[in-house]
């Protein structure tokens, strides 16, 4: 009797990525990341002309979707994605004590077949170097790791964490953490708002999907609070790998 292998779409590749865009505004919604971090996991499968292929059918699969739901919304992010930018500051290649800033598109062309449930995306070549053939001062994780969040928060959260992952200990400024998390002006000089609406909801739902367990710190300078700390460990009572 030959053994059933049960399909977990694309939830086996790794999504890889330089610090540098970890640590970008990646100006995505949740459907619009998903998307984006599956091409990333397929990234070493363009065709000739650069298009990597997404089955709808296993994309589905991975994000726990209907086929028609999954399409539905595949479609409607593949329109709104061609607008969207990783915005970053990175150590500049030429003078190490110096840092760049820029951003580029994440996606330059796009088509869906009708009929075939299949997806081209094009990523932009400039995102390339910073997703293909990493050495050094980058995050990779799986992606079934991240397909039970339900806000880009946790997820943008859980990268965060993942570049820290060997000493469990993520320290990042206020003002660079809002950037990475894209906050809006509604959150800015406002701790408390962005603790209680970004914060805490993102710690909480990456507890409860993850082996992770988060002790958030904060340090002052003056009156203002300046810097986040990042305890985490693993949930010894939890086989997930982080």
């Amino acid at each position: 009797m030959k053994k059933e292998i049960i399909s977990r779409g694309y939830g086996d590749n790794q999504v890889a990525m330089a610090n540098s865009v970890v640590r970008s505004a990646h100006n995505l919604s949740l459907t619009e990341k998903r998307l984006i971090a599956t091409a990333i996991t397929l990234r070493n499968n363009q065709d000739r002309n650069g298009y990597i292929r997404i089955d709808v059918g296993e994309y589905a699969e991975t994000f726990d979707l209907s086929i028609q739901n999954a399409y539905k919304q595949c479609k409607e992010a593949l329109h709104s994605i061609r607008n969207k930018w990783v915005m970053f500051s990175e150590k500049h290649p030429d003078d190490k004590a110096k840092h760049r800033g820029g951003g580029f598109g994440w996606c330059i062309s796009y088509h869906y077949n009708d009929g075939e449930g299949t997806l081209d995306m094009a990523l932009n070549p400039y995102l390339m170097p910073y997703i293909q053939g990493l050495e050094n001062e980058f995050t990779v994780y799986k992606l079934s790791n991240t397909t039970a969040f339900r806000s880009a928060y946790t997820w943008r959260l859980y990268e965060l964490l993942k570049q820290f992952g060997s000493t469990g200990v993520c320290v990042i400024g206020v003002e660079d953490f809002r950037h990475a998390m894209e906050c809006t002006d509604y959150y800015k000089g406002n701790f408390a708002r962005l603790r209680t609406k970004i914060i805490e909801p993102a710690i909480k739902e990456l507890e409860a999907k993850t082996n992770v367990i988060i002790t958030l710190k904060t340090r002052r300078t003056g009156r203002k609070i300046t810097i986040l700390q990042f305890d985490f460990e693993k949930n010894p009572q939890s086989e997930f790998d982080f």
